[in-house]
């Protein structure tokens, strides 16, 4: 609001305020992505140097950490309360999917933040969440079907159809959140791994994740295509998204076309003559068609 008394500063991570304040572009200043090196350097303002002896795992705490200042800041609040290393954090972030999350949930004290703020990177996350399924539907749909994929180069093509303008919209207030971004070859985007765990696990405390792989299954299938050299961008694209979706086959409904995916990634497998991981994929479709269909199918 403009006013001749003074002036506001707003905050926000969302882009969308911008223009429905009237703020002139030239009164925005974004704050970028964190450096590794400023990561270190708040991982080094709470830490003892001991904690942080091998500089080589710190960086790749700081990477596996995406540089995100919540995140580092309370990872090492953490380990400041447990006096461990950081290269033993990272092996609680490496060991499972499990151990992440929980310590992504963790709360920390921070006596700069406000009291009744959340101080979880997770419950941070699980606001925007809400807030974005409430009020843009399509977007929150398109994060839940994107957090069943490979978190990197993630085509548009793979995503289901909707029109251009509701689609463009729907990414547009991803990207404003920063739960996605696009690279520079068009509609291509990359998920970070923290916001892929996190909205897996927002799924799971919903009751609503084994609908989504289910989901991203049977968009796969429409859209893989016979592996052949013509069309070779198309399905090296899809192959790490394919092997990922079939990490959630215990979940899927649908085991026969559960296996036609994996026969499409022993197809892939065979054509780029890694011979033993596609005979290990048709022995698999082969033996849940023979459990569901009957051997003499």
């Amino acid at each position: 609001p403009f006013s001749r008394n003074g002036s506001i500063l707003f905050t926000t991570r969302s882009r969308e305020i911008i223009s429905r304040l009237d703020i002139p572009e030239v009164n925005v200043v974004t704050v970028e992505e964190m450096s590794e090196n400023e990561a270190l350097e708040l991982l080094r303002i709470n830490l003892h140097e001991s904690q942080m002896q091998d500089i080589e795992l710190t960086r790749k705490l700081a990477e596996c950490l995406g540089c995100l200042p919540l995140a580092v800041r309370q990872a090492s609040a953490y380990m400041a309360k447990t006096r461990i290393s950081t290269s033993k954090y990272l092996d609680l972030c490496r060991s499972s999917d499990k151990n992440m999350i929980e310590l992504l949930s963790r709360d920390f004290e921070d006596r700069h933040r406000y009291k009744e703020a959340d101080n979880s990177i997770a419950t941070t996350w699980f606001i925007t969440f809400r807030n974005i399924e409430d009020n843009y539907p399509l977007a929150a749909d398109y994060l839940k079907f994107m957090s069943c994929l490979a978190h990197k180069g993630i085509p548009r093509a793979l995503l289901p159809p909707e029109e251009s303008v509701k689609m463009e919209e729907a990414m547009g207030v991803l990207k404003a959140y920063a739960f996605i971004t696009e690279r520079e070859e068009c509609h291509t985007y990359d998920m970070h791994r923290l916001v892929q765990l996190a909205t897996l696990n927002w799924l799971r405390e919903k009751g609503d994740l084994s609908k989504w792989p289910t989901k991203a299954l049977l968009q796969l299938i429409k859209a893989f295509p016979v592996p052949e050299h013509e069309n070779r961008d198309i399905w090296m694209g899809y192959l790490s998204h394919a092997r990922h979706v079939l990490e959630f086959e215990n979940m899927i409904e649908y085991p026969v076309t559960v296996s036609d995916l994996i026969l499409m990634v022993g197809f892939s497998l065979d054509y780029l003559g890694q011979y033993r991981e596609a005979e290990t994929m048709y022995r698999q479709a082969l033996e849940i068609r023979e459990k569901v269909l009957g051997p003499k199918h």
